[in-house]
């Protein structure tokens, strides 16, 4: 049985994603001089901009699949 093949587009954001989380775990709560609001903030951003980093990656596969 053939396995199916991980899209690029899941697999490079699937990375993306755990990077921005350990960074958050690991380095946000050491850091002192931002507010705990700036640094909601700054993670939601990053999931914001992996998610149209999906988006974008997604639909460029899909186009150059029907081609």
């Amino acid at each position: 049985m053939k396995m199916k093949k991980c899209r690029r587009s899941t697999w490079i954001v699937a990375a993306l994603l755990i990077y921005i989380t350990v960074t958050a775990i690991y380095i946000l709560p050491h850091n002192l001089i931002e507010t705990s609001v700036e640094k909601i903030c700054t993670l939601f951003f990053s999931y914001i901009i992996a998610f149209i980093l999906w988006v974008v990656l997604r639909k460029k596969e899909n186009k150059h699949k029907r081609i």
